[in-house]
């Protein structure tokens, strides 16, 4: 009880930011359509991924419903952990309406539904302040500053129906403290538990794996293959085929627009884009090896930017969702927490525009594709480590604390004497 409570006390305000945001989520999602465009509607009227997720981990708990979990849902295209999670709840509160076969203008499901997707937010958030006290990170407005870029950024997966997205990037992060503290086992368990909701946590993979050394490395993989095999076995024995030729497949879709020009290339290259960015975390774990500084703070810093660059190229899909960038938004601000206020400052802003400029589709244009591309240049360049001074002020303070040593210094020496010509 007394460890929770010290744990509690140390997250107090990760926890007060993560409230605060699922509470202005909801308010935006439930005044938004109404008040700001005049139509009597809430954000989630139709059926969406968000009401597919609900509908799918409700339908798990049937008769078979677990096993065929990939027929039931075509464009699940991860582990089912999250359907897994939802279930309970989503049965109990099935009765209640919401989107299926048509229009619900007040979905009475979204009461539950959303906060329970939105909840997810708390354990990046978390997650992002442990980070930040590893790297050195304590002062309060900086800590606000990033975690109330992340509450505004990260309520973008959770109402696109896609919490998963949010547990696994939480994982990840504490995983890859759990590596730079050389704790193996623990960033073994925290990956994997990322990879049973998101395969695309395996970004973190290598470079988690950089910062272990190699005799830990197998206590920290096995681990990272036993989470999210437990949660795929049921599937894989019952629907086999059916399982696998929808994770390999990646099937994309025109969703009002949310596309890249690559899609006019060829839409089926989604599989092959994906897999390719997940292989690019390797040659960037490699990179990252020969340049990690001695410093670990720095290295950290090192680790979440390389991170956040990572999940930023999935501007190259021919599918492009707002929430697809979500990680590298809320990163670049956990990224930019140690540099002068100014960066900080506009790695924060241009986040949070950029949160809401993703949500006018680009349709396929090239002008506003290379916009975007330019756009989250400048966000890297903003959040780039560098040195590991961690503000202005305190580059201030040392100049001044230097200058004090010297006049201590003269004066121990006593008035200088006149050299005798």
């Amino acid at each position: 009880m007394k460890e929770a409570a010290q744990a509690f006390g140390r997250r107090k305000v990760a926890l007060g930011v993560s409230l605060v945001g699922v509470v202005g989520a909801m308010a935006f999602a439930m005044t938004d359509a109404a008040v700001l465009h005049g139509v009597g509607a809430w954000y989630n009227t139709t059926f969406t991924d968000f009401w597919e997720t609900w509908a799918t981990s409700a339908d798990a708990t049937f008769n078979g419903g677990y096993g065929h979990i990939y027929l039931l849902d075509r464009a699940l295209e991860t582990a089912p952990a999250v359907e897994v999670v939802v279930a309970p709840i989503a049965r109990i509160a099935f009765h209640l309406p919401f989107p299926l076969q048509g229009l619900v203008v007040y979905p009475k499901a979204f009461l539950i539904a959303a906060p329970l997707y939105l909840s997810a937010m708390a354990l990046p958030i978390c997650a992002a302040d442990r980070l930040l006290s590893y790297m050195g990170v304590t002062d309060l407005r900086r800590r606000l500053i990033v975690l109330g870029t992340m509450a505004i950024t990260l309520p973008t997966p959770a109402l696109g129906g896609h919490p998963e997205d949010l547990v696994a990037l939480g994982a990840m992060i504490y995983g890859l403290v759990a590596a730079l503290e050389e704790r193996h086992r623990a960033a073994g368990w925290w990956l994997g538990t990322a990879l049973a909701f998101q395969f695309l946590a395996f970004l973190a993979v290598p470079m988690a794996l950089v910062l272990l050394k190699r005799r830990q490395w197998l206590g920290a993989v096995v681990p990272m293959v036993l989470v999210p095999l437990s949660v795929m076995l049921v599937p894989l024995i019952s629907a086999p085929t059916t399982t696998l030729h929808q994770l390999f497949h990646q099937q994309v879709f025109d969703v009002l627009g949310n596309i890249t020009p690559i899609w006019n290339l060829d839409p089926g290259v989604a599989s092959l884009v994906r897999g390719l960015i997940a292989l690019a975390a390797i040659p960037a774990a490699v990179v990252v090896a020969r340049a990690l500084p001695d410093d670990r703070r720095a290295a950290a810093n090192l680790v979440v930017w390389t991170l956040a660059l990572l999940f930023a190229l999935r501007a190259f899909e021919p599918e492009l969702v707002p929430y697809f960038l979500a990680p590298a938004l809320a990163l670049s601000a956990v990224s930019a927490s140690p540099k002068p206020w100014w960066r900080l400052a506009s790695t924060g802003a241009g986040a949070i525009w950029l949160t809401w400029w993703l949500h006018a589709p680009v349709r396929a244009r090239w002008s506003e594709w290379l916009l975007l591309l330019a756009q989250l240049g400048v966000l890297g360049w903003l959040a780039m480590p560098r040195s590991p001074r961690l503000s202005d002020e305190d580059d201030k303070s040392s100049v001044n604390k230097a200058a004090r040593a010297l006049l201590a210094l003269r004066s121990r020496r006593g008035p200088p004497v006149a050299e005798v010509g």
